[in-house]
């Protein structure tokens, strides 16, 4: 009898030992894969860190190299302004009615057509008189170089600009302004001109404008050459 509980003792020995290296397997396992969850957060954490680190430096870069460049920019604009004071004194021409997509002003109710001349009732609300003048919004950002056609800019006869615009910042080119009247009484696109210049000042142009030659015709604008 006494042999037998002795071996019962054992088997119950040896059972509770498989039990416990069992769980103790479990432990480990679990261990384990808590431990690998967790060097895959740090591991996350550390290449998110790592890419926010490098946006930083990005940017820091683009805000630098921005820095750099508006300087590089603000030293090209003092530098032309002086050689060319006319891009920076000027007068702005802006009567979305100078737009070549804007009609004559016949129409009944409508305002009338203007005129770049000085001392006339129908001169045009933003002409001084010869000088040097540059196109903006409403209107457009520069004279466009084909004719418009008649009735155009709230106008009689539109006006355009031969040749091209000079393509270098700096330039300033003598050029002769159309006025455009073809399609009346046998009229040409180039009926009336005058001579101005133009210069090219880095994000625009200026323009030398003397006084229409006659009325009503005016210089246009367009967004577009």
């Amino acid at each position: 009898k006494l042999e037998s509980e002795k071996q019962m003792l054992k088997q119950d020995a040896e059972s509770l030992l498989v039990t416990l290296d069992t769980k103790l397997e479990l432990i480990d396992f679990k261990l384990t894969k808590a431990l690998e969850i967790e060097n895959t957060r740090k591991a996350e954490k550390l290449a998110e860190k790592e890419e926010q680190q490098r946006l930083e430096r990005e940017k820091e870069e683009r805000a630098r190299k921005e820095r750099q460049e508006e300087g590089f920019q603000c030293l090209q604009r003092e530098e032309l302004e002086m050689q060319h004071p006319e891009c920076k004194c000027y007068t702005v021409l802006n009567d979305t009615r100078r737009s070549v997509h804007h009609g004559n002003g016949t129409e009944a109710g409508s305002t009338p057509r203007k005129c770049d001349a000085t001392g006339r009732s129908d001169t045009s609300p933003d002409w001084l008189g010869a000088g040097w003048y540059r196109m903006m919004g409403p209107a457009g950002t520069r004279i466009p170089e084909a004719p418009p056609g008649i009735w155009q800019c709230g106008t009689k006869a539109s006006g355009w600009m031969t040749g091209s615009h000079p393509a270098v910042a700096g330039q300033t080119i003598d050029v002769i302004f159309c006025f455009d009247l073809k399609g009346y009484k046998g009229y040409s696109d180039c009926e009336w001109s005058t001579q101005g210049k133009v210069t090219h000042c880095g994000d625009y142009y200026v323009y030398y404008l003397e006084n229409t030659p006659t009325c009503a015709i005016r210089y246009c604008a367009t967004h577009h050459f």
